[in-house]
């Protein structure tokens, strides 16, 4: 009875926590959607330093995928944000589920440069203490694929 009791308790305990994790991961978003509007320079704070940025490059036709390294990511991330040129896209059907230790967030881009949609991803973990996405992944809408 002890033993069913304490799995009980434990089982409890990480429902609370998940519950928590995604609720903390939808006010992380929310400010993730916050920052981007303004280049805040407080997004680099959002990542952990080793998150690299995977993008699918399309033209409608064609696609590849592309894994940005982490300290080159950032660094792009750095000059975008330099630019305050702000980001006006809209995320649809957003999702949040456990996944592991974190919480995925997914949901369709509609792109306001190009009015296409696409799918985005990002995986938030804590690190110390706060979460931080880790892993994101998205699609770029490009006139045509680049050689490699």
């Amino acid at each position: 009875m002890k033993l069913a009791l304490s799995f009980l308790t434990l089982l409890v305990t990480f429902s609370i926590a998940r519950a928590d994790d995604i609720a903390d991961a939808k006010a992380a978003f929310a400010t993730m959607l916050e920052y981007q509007k303004s280049d805040d320079a407080r997004t680099l704070d959002l990542f952990t330093p080793d998150c690299p940025f995977t993008v699918t490059l399309t033209d409608g036709k064609a696609t590849r995928t592309v894994v940005v390294p982490p300290e080159l990511f950032r660094k792009q991330l750095t000059v975008a944000i330099a630019k305050k040129q702000g980001n006006k896209d809209i995320y649809e059907d957003v999702k949040y589920t456990a996944e592991g230790n974190g919480v995925r967030v997914t949901a369709t881009v509609l792109a306001d440069d190009t009015g296409k949609r696409g799918p985005f991803s990002v995986l938030y973990v804590r690190d110390g203490g706060a979460l931080k996405i880790k892993e994101i992944k998205a699609t770029a809408f490009v006139p045509a694929i680049p050689p490699q």
